[in-house]
């Protein structure tokens, strides 16, 4: 089915407004504020010409190889418009280096998932918290008094240094775990629409706080303009907010008329999100300065009652819409590492729906809907046949291992979360200068290294760009990953 070119376009720009966004000025603060603002403009540019690179070769393969030529699929649809629509981020990578590479890009946005996960559970932890602390409730006297307000188990005997474990996020466990049992996650398709309103909200009102603290204080002192010792951490962190590589495929191969309009399409919506991540990185990071927060939520003033109003009403909305989007991670987590167990059979059924989205709060519910309510198809996996006498001897074990599987899974990524403490900086500067900097620039100038290098409609310009992308993003990658995993170590 057909998407039209305004859906296409708006759902483009929905993945690209994620709750990375809410990181941005802490990044603008990283390398200063016009040398933030210009490699914003400078990641804009690569990502939007690297998921241009994803698209390319989508259509050169389907082009050149037809139907059945790397696909394993069985959705009962071999039209060739419905062969194009279902591509995927791992097709390109077998295309380019059969099984391994599929393989690859498989454990690549696995790591990247799980990464999004964890510092959602950290984001979610903190902002609730923030919110309780808003909202004025006793510092905690004892461990039942912590509960309300965990800031508990410090290694420094109750203060702000050493370990930290945040005590809400085990209300996490239930609430994951018992999701996770779902087999299909359509029924949380309201998630889309919240998430939608509160990030919309969040923008607007994060924008209004900033501009009436700019007017009423002016701009924060010993603001800089440059500084390119840290351009390695802000790599990482703005990352995050740029890295949807993983689902471009199913959002612009549906489009009508994909050929004639998708690489327009994605341009005119790339130069609006350069232009509102400029506009929003910049005026918090001239409204707070250095003592921007990773999530500027944080920043928001709390003075007033209104003020501690609006504050806890914008915490709540975000921290309950990314809360219940991290079903749909996690159920990416479990198809992996059940595919990995060879137990996908057990929990899957034909025409279940896929959720695998690694930047946006439920983007690919949005999806859903415009494909009919089906969701991104799964391939049908037929179990093995096995005896009657087999069956019955094992047929409880089967039927419990998958939700204890994925029980434990959560209570690990919990775990992993409250060990972590506040960092949810740190994360998603790790997240986005390890996994996000190969999904999104890495693996695709490879891939089009290998795919297209050879083609005729190939440029001398083309092969420059994908050459440069592909040892920069290396470079970056490594250099960003080892001060990210500094940085974690020194905070922690």
């Amino acid at each position: 089915m057909s998407v039209s070119v305004s859906r296409s376009a708006l759902n483009l720009l929905k993945a690209y407004l994620g709750t990375g966004l809410l990181a941005v000025p802490f990044a603008v603060s990283c390398a200063g504020l016009w040398l933030g603002m210009v490699f914003i403009g400078v990641l804009t540019f690569l990502s939007n010409h690297t998921m241009k690179l994803l698209v390319r070769m989508a259509l050169h393969t389907h082009r050149t190889r037809g139907e059945g030529s790397l696909l394993h699929r069985t959705d009962g649809d071999s039209s060739a418009d419905t062969t194009l629509q279902s591509l995927v981020y791992e097709d390109l990578g077998e295309a380019a280096c059969g099984q391994c590479g599929r393989s690859l890009a498989s454990w690549a946005k696995l790591l990247t998932n799980v990464g999004i996960v964890v510092g959602y559970m950290i984001f979610v932890g903190d902002t609730f918290l923030s919110m309780i602390q808003v909202a004025r409730y006793p510092a905690p006297r004892n461990s039942t008094d912590a509960v309300l307000d965990p800031v508990v188990l410090s290694g420094s005997g109750g203060g702000s240094e050493g370990m930290r474990f945040n005590l809400l996020l085990l209300g996490l466990v239930p609430l994951c775990g018992g999701l996770g049992m779902l087999k299909t996650m359509k029924k949380l398709s309201f998630v889309s629409i919240l998430g939608n309103i509160s990030i919309i909200v969040a923008i607007i009102v994060v924008m209004y706080s900033s501009s009436a603290y700019v007017v009423k204080h002016g701009p924060a002192p010993n603001l800089v303009s440059a500084n390119p010792g840290l351009l390695p951490e802000f790599f990482g962190i703005a990352l995050f907010s740029f890295a949807l590589h993983g689902v471009v495929l199913e959002i612009i191969l549906p489009m009508e008329k994909v050929e004639e309009r998708a690489y327009s399409v994605m341009d005119g919506v790339a130069f609006s999100v350069g232009i509102i991540y400029c506009a929003f990185g910049g005026l918090g990071y001239v409204a707070f300065g250095d003592s921007v927060q990773a999530s500027i939520l944080d920043n928001m003033p709390e003075h007033t009652p209104a003020e501690r109003t609006v504050k806890v009403g914008t915490c709540f909305a975000m921290g309950a819409c990314i809360a219940l989007s991290l079903p749909l991670f996690n159920f990416a987590i479990f198809r992996a590492i059940e595919d990995a167990l060879g137990w996908a059979s057990e929990s899957i059924s034909p025409g279940q729906a896929v959720q695998n989205r690694p930047g946006d709060v439920a983007y690919s519910l949005i999806e859903s809907s415009t494909h009919g309510g089906e969701g991104l198809r799964v391939p049908h996996l037929v179990p093995g046949r096995s005896s009657y006498n087999t069956q019955r001897t094992s047929s409880c074990y089967k039927r419990t291992r998958v939700p204890l599987l994925r029980v434990f899974i959560v209570c690990c990524l919990v775990f992993v979360a409250m060990l972590l403490g506040k960092l949810f900086g740190d994360i998603i500067g790790f997240v986005g200068a390890f996994t996000m900097s190969t999904v999104a620039f890495i693996f695709p100038a490879y891939y089009f290294i290998r795919i297209m290098w050879n083609e005729q409609t190939t440029t001398l310009w083309d092969k420059f760009l994908a050459v440069s992308i592909f040892v920069g993003g290396f470079g970056a990658m490594i250099i960003s990953t080892f001060m990210a995993v500094k940085k974690v170590a020194h905070d922690v």
